[in-house]
């Protein structure tokens, strides 16, 4: 598959802002380096061979596949959430 563009940040520097619904398709919208992406369930992001499992009105959840200590592929879950404007 060919590197999509979110892929290539760090997972603790993206941001999700928001996301948009039309119909059944939920797409989050993901700020990278001042530069906002859509991503859709199933788009690869981060640099952990992240890939989005679910996007909530205030979370995006994300299964990231790390080496352990002793080099073990192991599968880590984590989330971007909304951060809401004060």
């Amino acid at each position: 598959r060919s590197r999509e563009p979110l892929a290539s940040f760090p997972i603790d520097s993206l941001h999700l802002i928001g996301y948009l619904r039309r119909g059944n398709e939920v797409v989050a919208l993901i700020q990278a380096d001042r530069l906002i992406y859509s991503a859709r369930v199933g788009a690869h992001l981060g640099q952990d061979l992240g890939k989005i499992t679910a996007i909530g009105e205030k979370t995006v959840d994300i299964d990231e596949w790390v080496a352990d200590s002793t080099g073990r592929w192991v599968r880590r879950s984590t989330q971007l959430v909304l951060q809401e404007k004060k």
